[in-house]
C-alpha cells in the first residue's frame, strides 16, 4: 500500500529544546554587556542620574526564540508542568525590568524607575538565574530533546564562563563534547560529526588574553558563537519530518495534538489535554502503529494488543478512537486550509473486509510514527518473541 505524506511540517523540537537550553545564557550575557555599557557611559554623569543610551536589540530577538521553543516544546514534548509555571514567571519578571530600563532610557527620566542605576550588579540576575535552572529541568521525555536541551546548556554555559572569566570552562567543554557525541552516536543528525570535530578543536586549556571580559575579539568566543550559529541554523534547515503519531504507554500525540492514556498524569491537569484516550483504544492503536502502512490481522491486533475477542470489539475500539481524535484533526486541517479528507475522516485506520473480518492498516509514513516497545497499561517491554504471551497488567 502506497502512503501519502500527510503533512509537510518538519520537527523543530530538537531546534525548540537547544534554544531553551541555550538562550537564557546568552540573555545574561547580553544583558550584563548592556549594563556595564550603560554604566561605564554613565560614569562621567552626575550621581543618580540616568545614562542617555540607546540599548541593543539583541535582548528581544533572545526572547522571541525563547516563546517560540516555549511554544513548540509544550506540543511536542513531555514537560513538567510545575517548571513550565516557574519557567513563564521569571521570564515575565526579567522581561519587566528590562522593559523598564528601556523606557527609563527612552524618556529620559521622565518614567518612575526601581532601577537603582549605581548597582555594580545587573538587575534582574535572579530572574536569569530561574530561568537558566527551569529550562534544563523542562524536559521530562523523549530522551531526544533532553541531549539537545542539555547540549544547548553546555555551549550557552561554555559561552558564559569564556564571557565572565570564570574557571569552569574545562567543565563546559567536557559537557559540551560529550553531549554532541551523545546525539552523535545515535545516528540521527549526519552532519554532527563535523560540529563534534569542531568542539575537539577547542582549546579549552588556553591561556587567558590581556583583554576586556566584553573584548568580542576572542578568538574563542568567536568559534563558540559562530559553532552555535551553525548548530541553530542545521537544526532549522536540516530538521527531520515531524512525526505525525507519537505513542508512548502514558500519552498520544496526533498530529500535534495530546492525548492522555488512562489516568491523568500527575501534576497536570485535564485542560492541559486534548482528551484521554482508554487503554483498550490505545493498545489497539499501539499494535497496529508498530507496524505503521502494514495490513495487521485482527488476531494479531487481539494477542498483542490483550484485547477482548467479542464480536464487534474491534470495531468498538476504531469507532471510539475516531469519535476522540476527529475533532483535532478537523481544527488540524482548518488551521492548515487544507480539506477534511478520507484520510482525516479515517483518522487513517482503515479496516479491510475478509471472512471473519478483515486485517487493520495506520495509514501513516513510517518515519513520521514513532511508538514505545511498552504497551499502554504495561510495565514491561513486550519483546518481539513475546507478542502471543500474557504480560501482567498494572
Amino acid at each position: 500500500m502506497q502512503v501519502a505524506c500527510a503533512e509537510t511540517d518538519y520537527d523543530l523540537g530538537p531546534w525548540a529544546a537547544y534554544v531553551l537550553g541555550h538562550h537564557p545564557y546568552s540573555l545574561w550575557n547580553q544583558h550584563m554587556n548592556d549594563w556595564r555599557m550603560i554604566r561605564d557611559e554613565g560614569e562621567g554623569e552626575d550621581e543618580g542620574e540616568t545614562p542617555s543610551r540607546e540599548r541593543s536589540h539583541g535582548i528581544p530577538q533572545l526572547l522571541s526564540e525563547v516563546d517560540e521553543a516555549l511554544d513548540i516544546l509544550t506540543r511536542t514534548a513531555r514537560i513538567d508542568a510545575v517548571v513550565l509555571k516557574n519557567l513563564v514567571s521569571d521570564r515575565a519578571k526579567f522581561l519587566a525590568i528590562n522593559q523598564d530600563i528601556n523606557d527609563t532610557l527612552e524618556f529620559d527620566c521622565d518614567v518612575i524607575s526601581s532601577i537603582n542605576w549605581n548597582s555594580e550588579i545587573e538587575p534582574g540576575v535572579g530572574d536569569l538565574a530561574g530561568l537558566m535552572e527551569s529550562s534544563k529541568q523542562l524536559v521530562i521525555e523523549p530522551q531526544d530533546l533532553q541531549l539537545w536541551l542539555g547540549c544547548g546548556a553546555a555551549l550557552g554555559e561554555y559561552q558564559f564562563e569564556l564571557y565572565t572569566h570564570n574557571i569552569f570552562y574545562q567543565r563546559c567543554h567536557n559537557s559540551l563534547r560529550e553531549c554532541i557525541e551523545q546525539l552523535r552516536q545515535r545516528g540521527d543528525y549526519p552532519w554532527l560529526e563535523e560540529m563534534s570535530h569542531r568542539v575537539e578543536q577547542l582549546s579549552p586549556t588556553a591561556p587567558w588574553r590581556e583583554t576586556s571580559s566584553f573584548d568580542s575579539n576572542n578568538a574563542q568566543r568567536q568559534d563558540l558563537a559562530k559553532l552555535d550559529a551553525d548548530l541553530r541554523q542545521a537544526l532549522r534547515k536540516q530538521a527531520r519530518p515531524a512525526l505525525l503519531l507519537d505513542l508512548s504507554p502514558e500519552r498520544l500525540i496526533f498530529f500535534g495534538a495530546q492525548y492522555y492514556i488512562g489516568n491523568l498524569p500527575a501534576g497536570t491537569k485535564s485542560s492541559d489535554y486534548a482528551g484521554r484516550i482508554p487503554p483498550s483504544e490505545a493498545a489497539f492503536l499501539w499494535v497496529l502503529a508498530r507496524r505503521p502502512a502494514q495490513e495487521v490481522a485482527r488476531r494479531t491486533i487481539r494477542d498483542e494488543g490483550n484485547l477482548e475477542r467479542e464480536q464487534g470489539a474491534l470495531q468498538f475500539y476504531v469507532h471510539k478512537l475516531r469519535e476522540i481524535l476527529t475533532p483535532a484533526l478537523r481544527a488540524h486541517c482548518s488551521r492548515r486550509r487544507r480539506p477534511f479528507s478520507r484520510d482525516f475522516k479515517q483518522c487513517f485506520i482503515y479496516g479491510k473486509r475478509g471472512q471473519g473480518g478483515g486485517p487493520y492498516v495506520l495509514h501513516l509514513p513510517p518515519e513520521r510514527v514513532n511508538v514505545s516497545l511498552i504497551r499502554p497499561g504495561l510495565s514491561e517491554v513486550v519483546l518481539p518473541s513475546e507478542h502471543a504471551r500474557l504480560v501482567v497488567e498494572k
